[in-house]
């Protein structure tokens, strides 16, 4: 992976999306001066720019819009003009789109209830998206948000992917979408992977997303579904990157299995499958976290074998280390 440039140093691309708290400071004094960081993956006459983006505490990069032809092709920001085609693909009333200010998506899950006088849940709030739009299930925009992130491809010699590695590519491309006509920022929450010397914080920032939610106003969470373990009142699921548990129906589990059969029968069997899952979360009075929906995606655990073939495209590929813990 490619060197990037920033505040007047030099640093590993793979280290800056691994450990983005050790970089804030950097990138918060390049985002005043000169306003972007630079890739080195190439020499070009006009620098490669990168933009950083914020998402929550943190700062990630992103590539430069329309800029993606000039990086070299092992380059994590590197995009084929010839064959994108961006979200939405000009429909005005496609589910997900892609605009030049970003993901402009609509799901066909509420994400704000209205409360009724009595205190019970009534029918999903307004929103501000445009009449007439379709609308997008769990797994059609975490698939759609893979691909856009370009982690349905391996490109250069990498051989793996570590979830550090997946979380600033995919918040690279958060940054600025809108969700239900909200900002992704207020309704979904990726999970940061684990470090211990930032426990305190990834902690922190974790509970205060999951303080927003109650059983009007829900949130999305993006992960890697450690266990399904069963309940007294039904199942508990677990990230990897996280001990919280998520407490779920036996029919929604039920409906999971269904669903989604190769990445369920991937859990508990297949000790180096990653099973990346984005659920609809509220939170109950007592404080515990409640699945509401979820959709999972299985994904695979190495790239292709020969180095000719790493730039395939494949539906969903993901190479993450064993040694990613729960905080």
């Amino acid at each position: 992976m490619s060197d990037v440039a920033f505040d007047g140093g030099r640093f590993a691309l793979a280290d800056v999306q691994e450990n983005p708290a050790r970089y804030v400071k950097r990138l918060e004094r390049a985002t005043v001066a000169p306003g972007h960081a630079v890739c080195l993956c190439a020499r070009h006459d006009t620098p490669l720019q990168l933009v950083i983006r914020r998402y929550g505490s943190l700062l990630h990069l992103a590539g430069w819009p329309d800029d993606g032809h000039r990086h070299a092709r092992g380059c994590a920001f590197h995009k084929d003009p010839s064959a994108a085609k961006p979200a939405g693909g000009g429909d005005s009333k496609a589910a997900i789109i892609a605009t030049p200010a970003g993901l402009n998506v609509k799901l066909d899950a509420s994400l704000t209830l209205r409360e009724t006088n009595s205190g019970s849940r009534a029918s999903p709030a307004q929103t501000s998206n445009r009449p007439g739009r379709r609308s997008a299930t769990l797994l059609a925009f975490l698939q759609t948000l893979w691909c856009e992130a370009r982690l349905n491809e391996w490109t250069g010699l990498s051989t793996t992917r570590h979830w550090g590695a997946c979380n600033a590519q995919l918040l690279a491309e958060l940054s600025t979408a809108r969700i239900n006509g909200a900002d992704a920022q207020s309704v979904l929450h990726v999970m940061r992977r684990f470090d211990e010397s930032d426990r305190v914080e990834i902690n922190a920032e974790f509970d205060s997303f999951i303080a927003r939610l109650s059983a009007t106003h829900r949130g999305l969470v993006i992960g890697e579904v450690s266990e399904v373990t069963p309940t007294q009142y039904g199942h508990a699921l677990t990230l990897r990157q996280s001990a919280r548990k998520y407490y779920a129906s036996t029919t929604l589990i039920e409906h999971a299995a269904r669903a989604w059969p190769h990445a369920w029968r991937a859990l508990g069997g297949d000790r180096a499958a990653r099973v990346v899952a984005i659920l609809l979360v509220e939170r109950t009075s007592k404080g515990h976290l409640k699945l509401v929906d979820l959709a999972a995606m299985l994904c695979c655990v190495r790239p292709p074998s020969s180095p000719a073939t790493r730039s395939t495209k494949w539906p969903w590929p993901i190479v993450l280390s064993p040694s990613d813990a729960t905080s």
